[in-house]
């Protein structure tokens, strides 16, 4: 894949229509990497959609135009948390993995995070059953802290969750 052709920038209302249709995809092809239940994900119309992109959470993958992936990035609000950031969910196209492009968008981020002032930490939850994930989170210098014993319940049954963080290289007070 030629990763010159590939961009991230954050998503606005005006890409509800095709973020809606590429959380669907995600929601149905990897169960375990969304919280959202395939019901919740069909419900959410495009009026909500851009209402939820409009508060500036979300970043989009594209390929020339296309939207191939997408991650929401936040850092938290609160006075006593704000030193931290979460990641997630974190999600590119079945078709273009493996092929570098999940790499772009997650350089991006981190590069993101690395440039807000007093930021020390962005974490994540993957599925504990998803080592794929956990290795790609590993890659880029996430490292698992703890185990949350039946976070989710998917289709009744009770899934462990692996909390992961990555410190900022560089951390400012």
């Amino acid at each position: 894949m030629d990763l010159s052709r590939l961009s991230c920038r954050p998503l606005k209302g005006e890409d509800a229509e095709p973020w809606l249709e590429l959380r669907r995809e995600g929601v149905r092809d990897f169960p375990d990497g969304f919280l959202l239940s395939p019901a919740e994900a069909d419900a959410m119309g495009v009026a909500q959609a851009q209402d939820l992109l409009g508060f500036g959470a979300f970043r989009g993958l594209y390929l020339d135009h296309s939207l191939i992936g997408f991650c929401a990035f936040r850092r938290l609000r609160r006075e006593r948390l704000s030193h931290r950031a979460e990641l997630g969910p974190f999600f590119v196209r079945q078709a273009y993995l493996g092929t570098g492009a999940a790499d772009v968008m997650m350089r991006e981020v981190l590069s993101e995070a690395r440039g807000m002032a007093g930021l020390r930490q962005v974490e994540l939850s993957v599925a504990a059953s998803n080592g794929r994930a956990q290795a790609f989170y590993n890659r880029h210098g996430f490292e698992p802290v703890a185990v949350h014993p039946g976070a989710v319940m998917i289709d009744g049954i009770a899934q462990d969750d692996v909390l992961m963080q990555y410190i900022l290289p560089e951390a400012s007070p």
